[in-house]
């Protein structure tokens, strides 16, 4: 079956849109442009979720961690 998540960058986890606008959203839209750049499709509204599903089942988790932290560096250095 497929699962979803939200990723979010604050302090606490969301639970409505006030909670969302005091996320930072801006550093999340630069993140995860930069993932897309590097072969990750996912959708940049941070509102938006993340979906895994079986496809995934063989995907090269170093590869992706290698990814994320370097588009994480990326988009704090911007």
């Amino acid at each position: 079956p497929d699962s979803m998540f939200g990723v979010h960058l604050g302090s606490t986890v969301p639970q409505n849109y006030r909670d969302w606008k005091q996320t930072n959203s801006e550093l999340y839209t630069a993140f995860a442009m930069n993932l897309i750049e590097n072969g990750v499709m996912l959708e940049p509204d941070s509102r938006e979720p993340w979906f895994i599903c079986e496809a995934h089942k063989d995907m090269d988790l170093e590869w992706l961690e290698t990814v994320a932290k370097q588009s994480m560096a990326k988009a704090l250095s911007a």
